[in-house]
């Protein structure tokens, strides 16, 4: 989720959100995970996949919504309503909140 990755929420919050979407997926999602692995070393590859595929994944939504912002924030100006922007003091000067 995008939104919670920005540096105004607190790391907790972003705790107990990935700990309550984990735990309402895990029941519906249990009969399709793979088996535990029975060597530790498949159990670290599989652990280190999931994280490469979370930080891909994480980079790509990140990657999206700031181009989103750049992209709303050229068409606001082409429109004439950029004077109802507030900039945003959280990352850098050039993004916008709307």
């Amino acid at each position: 989720l995008p939104a919670f990755g920005e540096a105004y929420v607190t790391p907790r919050l972003r705790l107990v959100v990935a700990l309550g979407i984990a735990l309402l997926l895990a029941p519906v999602l249990a009969e399709q995970l793979p088996p535990m692995p029975t060597q530790p070393t498949a159990l670290l590859l599989l652990i280190l996949g999931e994280a490469l595929i979370g930080i891909f994944l994480g980079t790509l939504a990140r990657l999206f919504m700031s181009a989103l912002t750049v992209f709303l924030g050229y068409g606001g100006r082409q429109l004439g309503v950029d004077q109802y922007l507030v900039r945003d003091r959280g990352e850098s000067p050039y993004n916008l909140i709307w």
